[in-house]
């Protein structure tokens, strides 16, 4: 980075009746505290256009610094028609501090930092007047309090589970940009939060599966159940965030979600990589919007056929069967917990959305009781007498 390129805060944020809609009276290489200011406190869609030019030159001028072009590439996704899930969640920015190894302690660390976060953001909005960020329509104290509470109790739970919560100057000042909302609505901070929560959870799921093939391919039965028995720990140990979500009102939900649109969690590669390694989804479910979303993940599936699937259909009749009955109490562990994370997904949304549409091109609702049924492990309940746990259903 360039040392001589210097820009005043104060005067690139300044209005033109002098004053600032941000405090930042330091000179910096780039005023990135200033611009998370007004993003928070406008939302992306209404970023002065001063503001915008001033982050298309800079991203110009410090291509050198992926931090800085990550940063101003999710600022900047409304204006250059590049709007995703991804860039919506700010997950380039975040990825350095995803599970960086296989297991779920990493990826349970970080849900502790985004929740701690959260924490922060809702008692300084509430007990600090002069806090203008995300300032619409702020919650009345007693959902904030319920809000704080349960944050702080997964929080709690989580920490036998996750290593030390000291944190380093590159995770907090990563943590302080990845909230970057589309709107001035108090609830959208929470909506964020727990949204990258669950993408950092499927990471580490993802991860834990991975390492579940690795033992598939190497014969090492006990490995392969104790990572699908992981897998489904880590799920359900943040069973705890749809009810933290459940503290958003529904009319702050609707008063942004419009602005979503071109962001959905159909879009997760994370969650369709889980499907993947589980079982190779049936052509209809390869074919759909949702894998059509994430193109890397689908190509994936067209040339790789290997899953734990289809390693159990092989693998199972040679079993002993102590080991079997290791491994189908593991299959049947990661199937009840997804299944539960489902019903209680739709059971939010359709407290949230009613009969609204979704925002990724799906049904909204219609879209989650569609997928309501469908089974990770299909292929084995659909091969193996005994295993209906496993089969998909089909609703009338």
């Amino acid at each position: 980075m360039n040392a001589n390129r210097s820009y005043v805060k104060t005067s690139v944020f300044a209005k033109e009746d002098g004053t600032s809609p941000v405090s930042c009276q330091t000179m910096d290489p780039f005023p990135v505290a200033a611009l998370i200011d007004h993003a928070q406190q406008v939302g992306k869609e209404a970023l002065d256009p001063r503001v915008i030019k001033m982050a298309r030159i800079a991203r110009q001028e410090h291509a050198d610094d992926p931090f800085l072009v990550s940063l101003l590439n999710n600022v900047l996704d409304k204006q250059d028609q590049r709007f995703t899930y991804d860039s919506y969640l700010a997950l380039e920015l975040l990825a350095p501090l995803m599970p960086a190894q296989v297991g779920d302690l990493e990826a349970h660390r970080l849900v502790r930092l985004l929740l701690t976060d959260l924490v922060e953001f809702e008692t300084s909005t509430a007990d600090t007047p002069g806090d203008q960020r995300l300032a619409r329509n702020r919650p009345v104290r007693a959902v904030t309090d319920q809000r704080i509470a349960k944050a702080t109790r997964l929080v709690a739970e989580l920490r036998g589970r996750s290593s030390l919560l000291l944190t380093t100057e590159d995770e907090r000042r990563r943590l302080r940009v990845s909230v970057l909302p589309v709107s001035s609505q108090h609830d959208e901070y929470l909506f964020i939060r727990v949204l990258q929560c669950y993408e950092t959870v499927f990471s580490g799921m993802a991860m834990l599966l991975e390492e579940a093939m690795a033992a598939a391919r190497a014969d090492a039965t006990a490995t392969v159940a104790q990572r699908l028995t992981d897998a489904a720990a880590s799920l359900n140990c943040v069973a705890g965030l749809f009810s933290l979500l459940a503290t958003m009102r529904p009319e702050s939900f609707h008063a942004f979600r419009d602005q979503t649109t071109g962001s959905s969690a159909v879009q997760s590669r994370h969650y369709k990589l889980i499907e993947l390694l589980c079982g190779v989804p049936k052509p209809d479910r390869l074919d759909s919007l949702a894998f059509r979303a994430v193109p890397e993940v689908r190509a994936r599936a067209t040339f790789e056929n290997e899953s734990l699937t289809s390693w159990y259909l092989t693998a199972a009749p040679t079993m002993a069967g102590d080991e079997r009955l290791l491994v189908d109490d593991a299959l049947r562990a990661l199937e009840h917990a997804h299944q539960k994370w489902k019903r209680t997904h739709y059971s939010l949304g359709r407290r949230m959305i009613g009969v609204a549409d979704g925002t990724g091109g799906t049904e909204g609702v219609g879209y989650l009781l569609e997928c309501l049924d469908n089974r990770l492990f299909w292929g084995i309940g659909e091969h193996c007498r005994g295993m209906d746990v496993h089969r998909t259903l089909s609703r009338p």
